[in-house]
């Protein structure tokens, strides 16, 4: 009985310790998740990171990773905060990819935008700055801002 008091003590001291985290410790742990996510092909996790009207442009402009693009490193520039609260924010990403069809590397600086959300933060666009604009190219056929469906990212989807 002692260590199952014992284990919920510690369960519930971790829930109020991240809590208590600071916007800019939010905004980190969003930045590194999500391009950790992305980095190692786990698309079905990133999109959970993604604002929900966000979703559809997050799938087009990604759909090729994982299958004919392959992240090799990310680099985080710069994490920039704006307004009283830290209610949004945006990180500079140096990523360096290859086509795996030509197997040429290819570098490419996105512009991330981070908004917070019920004190989080999620992803709400992404743009090429310099760079391949390949990395983030969406198919002939999609429609900016489609209506996204309620069903995540499938690893199938994914290229996995």
């Amino acid at each position: 009985m002692s260590r199952v008091a014992l284990a919920l003590a510690c369960l519930l001291a971790q829930a109020c310790i991240f809590q208590n985290l600071s916007p800019t410790e939010k905004l980190k742990d969003a930045v590194i998740g999500y391009n950790d996510a992305c980095r190692w092909n786990r698309l079905d996790l990133a999109v959970l990171m993604v604002d929900y009207p966000y979703r559809g442009d997050f799938r087009a402009m990604h759909h090729a990773w994982g299958r004919d693009i392959q992240i090799a490193d990310l680099d985080i520039l710069q994490v920039q905060t704006a307004g009283k609260e830290f209610e949004t924010a945006a990180a500079t990403v140096h990523y360096r990819w290859y086509d795996q069809r030509a197997m040429v590397i290819a570098d490419t600086v996105v512009l991330q935008r981070y908004e917070k959300r019920k004190g989080n933060y999620v992803l709400v666009s992404e743009e090429v700055v310099s760079g391949d604009a390949r990395l983030l190219e969406a198919p002939p056929s999609f429609e900016p801002n489609e209506e996204p469906g309620e069903v995540a990212l499938s690893t199938r989807d994914a290229g996995l």
